[in-house]
């Protein structure tokens, strides 16, 4: 594989697999170095993932006062790349070349995070080559009360489930084996490389929204509508009329007497609109699968069907609007999680905070139903946008 035949515009993870593969073994060796990450998670998970030069394993010697707490090692083989195939920021000219999605280790834990519906946090390096590396203090010296010096050993970081109750349990309480990470990264290595960049964008707004969701779930919401917004830009919403968006100034177009330069206007105007809450509502329905209505744990009561849907993604955007735009309150979630958690919208209790009312009618459905529902939809985008082979 000669390094002018890479393309940039793929993920690192992607572009060192493909090096790990493609090289001669003996020029690899010679030029790979291998490090040590921790990772940590507050969710069930079982199994080691070994997808060379990729691995990630449980910690059985993790100890932790939280159950389901584990500590995971994540060992990369990265390729270290000629200094004459090195492209520096003071030199790089396109934007392309500049990259949001951190390095190799950022991008798996994230990436499996959204694989596995897990939450997986990056720790420390422990280790590179054959050196360990110190990157946390171990212990400290504090003053007693006595104001004498003493040892304090520092716990590792952890990430703490918040108990009861949980937005969705099963994020945490469903185990997953980390082997089934394999078929997700052999599906991410075929991913177009033109949507490689926008791909990791919108999968780490979703990462975000794992981690908000229990305490912040606002916040988690706002994140998961950018997440489809990241891939939504070029949906095909077909042709719009300006009677559709806009009755009385089209009334005032039909005032112009020349029908070319009302029609121009009228073109004007529409290309003015970006319409992303209407591509934001058919990109989803464009990548929702059968599964996803069949899946046998959904609730009997506060169900959404398939009917109800574009209307309620029109109005979660139309949320997020008024909440970025005007500071609009989302519904109280977490008050009302605490006596419907197993609802997935609700369809019949008037609820307050302070002074302000929110009637079932003008609700959107719970964070957990629309977590779900954009994990579904960015890993359908992934199965479906695979590169083509030239026949």
């Amino acid at each position: 594989m000669k390094f002018n035949n890479i393309d940039e515009r793929k993920l690192y993870s992607v572009i060192n697999k493909e090096l790990f593969d493609e090289l001669d073994k003996e020029y690899w060796d010679k030029r790979m170095e291998i490090i040590g990450y921790e990772v940590y998670t507050d969710c069930a998970i079982s199994g080691e993932w070994i997808y060379d030069p990729y691995f990630l394993l449980i910690d059985e010697n993790f100890k932790s006062n939280q159950k389901a707490n584990k500590k995971l090692k994540l060992i990369i083989t990265f390729f270290r790349y000629p200094r004459e195939n090195i492209i520096s920021p003071q030199t790089a000219t396109k934007k392309e070349q500049f990259y949001h999605g951190g390095h190799i280790e950022n991008e798996i834990v994230t990436l499996a995070s959204l694989f596995l519906r897990k939450r997986f946090e990056l720790g420390p390096m422990i280790f590179m080559g054959n050196k360990d590396v110190i990157a946390r203090p171990i212990k400290k010296q504090i003053k007693t009360p006595n104001n004498e010096d003493k040892t304090k050993n520092i716990p590792a970081p952890e990430i703490i489930t918040i108990n009861n109750p949980l937005i969705d349990p099963e994020i945490v309480e469903k185990t997953n084996n980390l082997n089934e990470l394999t078929e997700w990264f052999k599906l991410l290595e075929k991913l177009d490389p033109k949507y490689h960049l926008k791909f990791m964008l919108a999968v780490r707004m979703y990462y975000q929204a794992l981690f908000q969701i229990e305490k912040e779930p606002d916040l988690a919401y706002l994140n998961l509508v950018s997440a489809i917004e990241v891939l939504c830009q070029d949906t095909n919403i077909g042709e719009i009329k300006l009677t559709e968006i806009n009755q009385k100034l089209a009334k005032l177009l039909e005032s112009i007497d020349n029908v070319q330069l009302r029609n121009d206007i009228e073109k004007s105007i529409l290309k003015e609109k970006k319409f992303i809450a209407r591509k934001f509502s058919k990109f989803i329905l464009n990548n929702i699968e059968n599964n996803f209505w069949n899946e046998p744990n959904r609730p009997n009561t506060g169900r959404i069907t398939h009917e109800e849907l574009p209307d309620l993604l029109m109005k979660i955007y139309q949320q997020r609007s008024r909440t970025l735009h005007s500071g609009e309150l989302f519904p109280p979630f977490k008050t009302m999680m605490r006596f419907v958690p197993r609802e997935e919208i609700n369809k019949r209790a008037v609820w307050c905070l302070d002074r302000i009312q929110w009637y079932p009618k003008d609700l959107i459905p719970y964070p957990q139903f629309f977590e779900k529902l954009v994990n579904h939809v960015l890993k359908t985008f992934l199965r479906r946008n695979q590169l083509k082979k030239d026949i």
